[in-house]
């Protein structure tokens, strides 16, 4: 038999989401947030699933918003592997995606263990979605439930208020859980970490395909084997 689907809820309201995550995730009270204060640098960072990501800023913080830079198929290369990584460590992990751009088939085949995965999918317009997939990271968030929650706003969605990231980045940091954003653009201003994706093309050529030695040179025909990954941190690196 195959593994489980992700469970997966399309809100019709926000109303609707939060009776389901009532149901099945009873929250913390919101009272123990306490009050605001500023985004000091979280003490502890758990593994990306990037070996390269994790070399230049020691992973994605834990009470904090780490923030991704990325076109849609480098997005989904990171999201995959810190959904993994979260699998793999034992957290629960859930996905607010308004342009419904998650694929389960392939993430399952980078690893991605669905049947710990909540998928969320805001309906609407651009404007709407995009604001009922803000409003939905917090009630996910408020649960204390999830050690990632993702939210792709990748595809055109307006830039949200910056109120809506410090309250983000308050109750990430209250529940102790890493906000993981992918978009297209830079948005959050209160990340603790911000990164871009520049994918690279990786080339093969007749030599390789042989067997062969590859030529000093590199002549002869070549095609596109593939993309690689390259990681520029513009905040959160080591120090």
């Amino acid at each position: 038999m195959g593994e489980p689907a992700c469970r997966t809820i399309a809100p019709r309201s926000l109303g609707e989401l939060l009776r389901y995550l009532d149901a099945r995730f009873p929250a913390r009270e919101l009272a123990s947030l306490g009050p605001a204060r500023g985004f000091e640098r979280p003490a502890r960072r758990v593994p990306s699933g990037l070996p390269e990501l994790d070399r230049l800023c020691g992973g994605l913080p834990v009470g904090g918003i780490a923030e991704l830079i990325a076109a849609a198929a480098g997005g989904a290369l990171v999201l995959h592997a810190c959904l993994a990584a979260a699998a793999g460590r034992g957290a629960r992990a859930a996905l607010v995606d308004p342009g419904e751009g998650f694929d389960p088939a392939s993430a399952r085949a980078a690893g991605v263990v669905l049947r710990s995965l909540l998928w969320v999918r805001p309906r609407g317009g651009r404007q709407q979605a995009g604001r009922r997939a803000l409003r939905a990271a917090e009630l996910i968030l408020a649960t204390g439930r999830f050690g990632l929650v993702a939210l792709d706003l990748q595809g055109g969605f307006p830039p949200p208020r910056a109120a809506a990231w410090l309250r983000l980045g308050r109750l990430a940091r209250s529940r102790e859980a890493v906000l993981l954003l992918i978009a297209e653009q830079r948005l959050a201003l209160a990340a603790e970490l911000v990164v871009e994706l520049r994918c690279r093309p990786r080339w093969g050529d007749r030599e390789r395909l042989r067997g062969g030695a590859e030529s000093a040179t590199g002549g002869g025909p070549r095609w596109l084997a593939g993309m690689e990954p390259h990681f520029v941190v513009r905040k959160g690196g080591r120090r």
